[in-house]
C-alpha cells in the first residue's frame, strides 16, 4: 500500500477471500488500474527462489490481459509484487503480468510426475477397455484369439484373415 501511495496511486485492499489479487490501485492522473497480487519473501528473492501463483491468480492475470487486448488498450493491469525483506527494510519488485510475459512454464518433475502418471494410467485403462471391446466384437463375429505379439498387439483369426489390434503405445 505504501509503495502505491509513494507513486501517487490510490490503493484499496481487496475482499479478504477473493481470488486472483490482493490490492486494487488506480492512478488518478492516468486512470491506469492495477490488480496487484502480493507475495512476500522473508529474504532476498534470488537465483532459484520460487514465488508461486495459484490457478485463480493465473486465470485472473490472463483474463485481464485478454480483455485489454480485445478493448485495444495496451496498459498492464495485473501485477505481481514480490516483496523481499532486506535487513530491517523491504523492497517491492513489481512485475507486470508475468502470466502473459512468460515465454515458457517450468514444470518440475517432483510436482508434475504424479499428474503425468495418473494420466498415463487413465489412458492405459481406457485402451484396455477398447481392446476388450474390439476383441469381444471380433470373437462374437466368429473370430478366435490367436496370439499376442511382443509389441503388445493381439492377433484375432477371422474368416477374412488375421486382424491385428495394436495398442496406441506400440509405435512409440
Amino acid at each position: 500500500m505504501q509503495y502505491e501511495r509513494k507513486f501517487g496511486r490510490k490503493p484499496e485492499l481487496g475482499e479478504p477471500h477473493q481470488k486472483g489479487w490482493d490490492i486494487y490501485s488506480v492512478d488518478p492522473d492516468t486512470e491506469e488500474t492495477r490488480l496487484i497480487e502480493v507475495k512476500g519473501k522473508g529474504s532476498s528473492w534470488v537465483s532459484d527462489e520460487v514465488v508461486e501463483l495459484s490457478r485463480a491468480q493465473i486465470r485472473e492475470a490472463l483474463r485481464t490481459s485478454d480483455e485489454l487486448k480485445a478493448a485495444g488498450q495496451l496498459k498492464e493491469i495485473w501485477y505481481l509484487y514480490v516483496v523481499e525483506r532486506i535487513g530491517d527494510s523491504y523492497k517491492v519488485l513489481p512485475i507486470p503480468n508475468p502470466a502473459e510475459k512468460a515465454a515458457k512454464w517450468g514444470l518440475s518433475g517432483g510436482s508434475w510426475r504424479m499428474v503425468a502418471e495418473a494420466e498415463n494410467q487413465r489412458d492405459e485403462a481406457a485402451w484396455r477397455e477398447r481392446v476388450k471391446a474390439d476383441l469381444a466384437a471380433q470373437v462374437d463375429a466368429g473370430g478366435k484369439l490367436y496370439g499376442h505379439r511382443e509389441d503388445g498387439a493381439f492377433i484375432v483369426r477371422t474368416k477374412s484373415g488375421d486382424q491385428i489390434i495394436t495398442p496406441a503405445y506400440a509405435n512409440s
